[in-house]
């Protein structure tokens, strides 16, 4: 089951469909995006094999430049992909859609520049989770902890792991 309350943080069992629901967002933005998405994957915690996770799907979009993002809004928006009103990172895009049924919260879309810290940094920690698992544990313990500390507070939540965040982004660099 994929989607939650937004501004909420429950974490849920790894679900093994969280991957083929990410294929299909991510056909999805390939359909949109065409020859302008250099690359697009599967990042965040749904993305780590065996940890719980929030059931939202996030996804990386990677682009060579912001310039013609406003020509793809509509066509966004026709898949209830929707642009976030608050833009906090000077460079990402970030996208949402919910369920429209439910409501709830079920993807999490980042553009970002290919290439770029923003972009490396989501593939390596991904890629640095799954093959290493302690690593990957000790993430879900961090999780765990900030969605009881942090039940209504996405932000709060977000900042509790992102120093863990960073060392294995560190380390992932180190050993590539």
């Amino acid at each position: 089951m994929t989607g939650l309350k937004r501004g909420s943080v429950i974490l849920s069992k790894h679900c093994l469909s969280w991957a083929d629901e990410a294929e299909k967002v991510i056909e999805c933005l390939r359909d949109v995006f065409g020859g302008y998405a250099t690359d697009i994957q599967h990042i965040g915690s749904t993305s780590i094999i065996g940890i719980k996770a929030k059931p939202i799907i996030d996804i990386a979009v990677g682009i060579e430049s912001f310039e013609n993002m406003d020509s793809f809004l509509h066509a966004l928006e026709q898949n209830g992909i929707l642009k976030s009103v608050g833009q906090p990172f000077e460079n990402i895009v970030l996208f949402s859609r919910d369920d429209p049924e439910t409501g709830y919260r079920v993807n999490n879309i980042q553009v970002v520049i290919y290439g770029s810290d923003e972009w490396n940094s989501h593939i390596l920690f991904r890629d640095y989770m799954n093959s290493h698992s302690d690593k990957a544990r000790e993430y879900e313990r961090i999780k765990s902890e900030a969605a009881e500390k942090f039940p209504e507070d996405v932000l709060a939540y977000s900042e509790y792991k992102n120093t863990f965040i960073r060392k294995c982004i560190a380390e992932a660099k180190l050993d590539g």
